[in-house]
């Protein structure tokens, strides 16, 4: 029951992360997906866990399905699914951690024809010279106290000039406009003109009150890209799904590349250099007791504010470490918060 009520509370608290359910049926049946989040699967090296929120009107003897961006078809797992009221369930599905994009959702019921949901689009934001892809969850660690979560994005330089990253550039707002910080998840890096990486960012010590609104890269520079969990969804078009007629059921899943979705961001097809591995669980503790560690000005202000340690409110001074990668003020000069503020008011625009 413990674990169930872990997995609601993620589902709640990212529920927003893809802005809107998606609905399908047959004329009999209707099927709803309100969420998604994926996971770490026990101690499996090589495969994660995709957990779905679904409801759906008729609920018996159906069986559920994802397509991967290589129509590879994952049926859902009964073993490891939860149902919670009749026609609601969290249906999961175990699928390879190089899977990160999904483009149909499908339900099989035991009368009437099977029904079809075509995905969420990959979020994507740019600056033009530097273009953000959003992944979503694939890993988080949940408590009464606190909670923390670990996301995974695609970076691509779409300039002529170098383009230097590290997790220091990245701050996470909740739905109160609320910054979060984060120093690891991978090493400091430079993206050469026309090249593409995928990362993880860790965040952790966040109030188990706060939504994850908007993940934003150089929040107090002069050109901040912000993905909002809530809008920068949308369903992707039939053109998109384009599924083999010849889809396959999982035995074993190719590791992701470049999709449709991603077509339109050139120079995006190069090999990944490797990445720092993001801590999972417990590791996630020990590294947020090592931020505090290595920022005491972060650790100070925590204290003084009575706030879940690793936070930080919206319009204070940045802990000691976060940089820009542009040539703009330092985090804790003058006009800091107004700049944090534009990018809200953005948000809240949009």
């Amino acid at each position: 029951m413990k674990l169930l009520a872990f997995a609601l509370t993620a589902l709640f608290a990212i529920g927003v992360a893809q802005g809107y359910p998606l609905q399908g049926g047959n004329g009999a049946t209707n099927c709803t997906i309100f969420g998604f989040i994926k996971g770490p699967l026990d101690n499996s090296s090589q495969d994660s866990v995709l957990k779905v929120d679904v409801g759906i009107t008729t609920p018996d003897n159906v069986t559920y399905q994802v397509m991967d961006d290589k129509d590879t078809l994952y049926t859902a797992d009964s073993t490891l699914s939860e149902q919670l009221q009749p026609g609601r369930s969290i249906q999961a599905f175990v699928v390879p951690k190089a899977v990160r994009v999904f483009k149909l959702f499908k339900a099989v019921p035991a009368s009437g024809s099977p029904i079809t949901i075509n995905w969420w689009k990959t979020p994507k934001e740019s600056n033009e010279d530097l273009v953000i892809r959003y992944y979503g969850v694939v890993d988080y660690d949940l408590s009464a106290e606190r909670e923390s979560y670990i996301y995974e994005i695609g970076l691509g330089n779409n300039g002529t000039k170098n383009i230097p990253v590290s997790p220091e550039n990245f701050t996470l707002l909740d739905q109160n406009g609320w910054d979060y910080y984060t120093g690891y998840g991978f090493s400091p890096m430079v993206i050469e003109a026309g090249k593409a990486i995928r990362v993880r960012l860790s965040f952790t010590d966040l109030s188990p009150l706060s939504i994850p609104r908007a993940l934003v890269f150089d929040a107090f520079g002069r050109f901040p890209i912000a993905i909002d969990f809530r809008k920068d969804y949308g369903q992707i078009t039939d053109e998109m799904v384009g599924s083999s007629p010849n889809a396959t059921q999982a035995a074993s899943a190719p590791a992701a590349q470049i999709t449709n979705q991603e077509a339109a961001t050139p120079q995006m097809t190069t090999p990944e250099p490797a990445e720092t591995p993001a801590p999972t669980g417990g590791a996630i503790k020990a590294a947020s007791q090592r931020i505090l560690l290595e920022n005491p000005a972060l650790s100070k202000k925590n204290e003084a504010a009575d706030l879940p340690k690793g936070s930080s409110g919206t319009g204070s001074v940045a802990p000691a470490g976060v940089t820009s990668s542009t040539n703009s003020k330092s985090p804790a000069a003058e006009g800091t918060s107004d700049r944090l503020a534009e990018v809200q008011a953005k948000l809240k625009g949009r």
